[in-house]
């Protein structure tokens, strides 16, 4: 009778541990896909933003609020992929950490679950939509037509 209970119990832990295993196979990949991403964008604005800004201590003049120290390097990047259109940076990086590539590929769904480089991530990119460029492309045409 002993044995059988020890059996009983050996066969819990085996199946608790199998359960565990599963749920870990399920739950992990999301978040292991999202630290490489944001990893990858970290290198990437590594190698190609330079913010030159000096930091504020208080006693210099304030700059205009759109006047910028931050250069991209636009040539090295769309050598990297021609798709890439522009860059959003908020200043405090700290606190928001939004310092991204912005790219077109003229459809919706290139860039939906893949990064800069054509590897698979479920954040995607930041990409301009398709039907978007047609209109700005329209309204930038009638602006320069109207003030000329």
């Amino acid at each position: 009778m002993k044995k059988k209970s020890s059996y009983r119990w050996l066969i819990w832990i085996i199946l608790a541990v199998v359960l565990i295993g599963v749920a870990l196979m399920h739950i992990l990949p999301p978040y292991i896909d999202r630290w490489k991403s944001a990893r990858d964008y970290d290198k990437l604005a590594e190698e190609y933003v330079n913010d030159e800004s000096e930091p504020d201590d208080g006693k210099q003049k304030k700059k205009d609020w759109w006047a910028t120290d931050v250069k991209v390097e636009f040539d090295k990047l769309k050598a990297e992929n021609p798709d890439v259109i522009g860059w959003i940076r908020f200043d405090n990086q700290d606190e928001l950490g939004i310092n991204y590539p912005i790219l077109y590929s003229g459809d919706n769904q290139k860039y939906l679950r893949t990064d800069l480089h054509g590897n698979s991530h479920i954040a995607g990119c930041i990409f301009l939509e398709g039907a978007l460029t047609n209109l700005i492309f329209r309204i930038i045409t009638t602006l320069s037509t109207v003030i000329i």
